[in-house]
């Protein structure tokens, strides 16, 4: 940023070129708020996993990539509404919306918290054998054995079900 703009609080003195371009991110408030209004309907989706990971590998691996997406989607919009209160921190609008992705977050966390337990309960063998049926849970070999290295400090009892 040029030096006689650093001390500048007043953004509309400041030109474009010295500020962000959160365009790639997010195209404006509105499409901010849209995007919002899509990810809180579609929260609720994952639970509809919930009890069903042991079923199949298509039940795992479809959960972690709805997971995945949801996300990504959350952090996209936390990353707009964080970056935007930087701005400005007077203007309470974008510490609202930062705080709003906060809780939205927070949703998100305890919605999929069921995850980590039916992967325990699944066990080693049986995630195995789910890779080797569906090669797409490759990518997630590194949640399932940091999930899994911490089975014996859990009590979790896994039924080790192994599908054929």
């Amino acid at each position: 940023m040029e030096d006689k703009y650093v001390k500048e609080r007043d953004r509309a003195r400041v030109p474009d070129h010295c500020k962000w371009d959160l365009n790639d991110i997010c195209r404006g408030d509105e499409a901010w708020a849209e995007a919002k209004r899509k990810l809180t309907a579609n929260l609720s989706s994952i639970s509809t996993f919930s009890g069903n990971l042991s079923k199949s590998p298509d039940q795992l691996l479809s959960c972690l990539q709805l997971l995945d997406s949801l996300q990504k989607e959350c952090t996209r919009l936390a990353c707009y509404a964080s970056m935007m209160s930087d701005l400005d921190t007077r203007d309470s609008k974008y510490l609202a919306m930062d705080q709003e992705m906060g809780q939205i977050g927070s949703d998100l966390s305890s919605l999929s918290s069921f995850i980590e337990p039916e992967i325990l309960k699944i066990g080693k063998k049986t995630i195995d054998r789910f890779i080797a049926l569906e090669p797409g849970l490759s990518i997630y070999r590194h949640i399932f054995d940091d999930i899994l290295r911490k089975k014996k400090h859990t009590g979790t009892k896994g039924e080790e079900r192994i599908i054929a």
